[in-house]
């Protein structure tokens, strides 16, 4: 028994000898990891609480100091384009804009948010942007945005724009297979968008 125990210990050693570098090598790099990771936890905390902090004093100002509100949208953009305050500010300021007239920069945030965003946020910001450029005479770009979506909770929405576009273009019998989906699809409005296909008076 003395024997193989010593056997054991030299063939233990011997493969300390062989891969004992390798293993610590290994350890440090895992404590490394864990720590690199917790680190970029706490960064990426750290930057939502800040941009929290300046969203909600745009959020505050934006409709008294318009002029301060850009500035902290700038700001935002610029330190903090990863989060989804980046969104929300452009969002925010789109909505503003339009208020104040002002389409053409309305037009230029959304189309920030479309680049950027993903998602819930894109679709809204693209459903927006299409109607403003529908308003602005923009029919061709306005139904690139919107063409193609097909089912998922916002098709109802999509098909009801793609109707209002056609109805822009004269093509009242593709506006009114697009408010026949739009309904079928569960839009929001569905009194309305039956009332849109009834003005069309195309036959059913």
């Amino acid at each position: 028994m003395h024997d193989t125990e010593e056997e054991q210990i030299e063939a233990m050693k011997k493969w300390w000898e062989e891969n004992g570098k390798s293993v610590i090598f290994g350890l440090c790099i895992g404590v490394v990891a864990i720590v690199g990771w917790n680190v970029w936890s706490s960064h990426k905390v750290e930057q939502g609480q800040e941009a929290s902090s300046l969203y909600t004093k745009l959020s505050q100002n934006v409709d008294t100091d318009i002029a301060y509100a850009e500035t902290l949208n700038a700001t935002i953009q610029d330190d903090f384009s990863s989060t989804v305050y980046a969104q929300l500010s452009e969002m925010k300021l789109a909505k503003v804009k339009l208020a104040s007239k002002d389409q053409a920069a309305a037009i230029a945030h959304l189309q920030k948010v479309v680049g950027s965003a993903t998602g819930e946020m894109q679709h809204v910001a693209k459903l927006r942007l299409a109607r403003l450029l529908r308003d602005k005479g923009e029919l061709d770009q306005a139904m690139t945005l919107v063409e193609g979506y097909q089912d998922g909770a916002f098709s109802g929405l999509y098909a009801e724009i793609q109707g209002d576009l056609y109805v822009a273009k004269g093509d009242t019998e593709k506006a009114a297979a697009a408010y026949q989906k739009a309904i079928v699809a569960g839009a929001a409005k569905e009194d309305w968008v039956q009332m849109k296909l009834d003005a069309l008076g195309v036959a059913k």
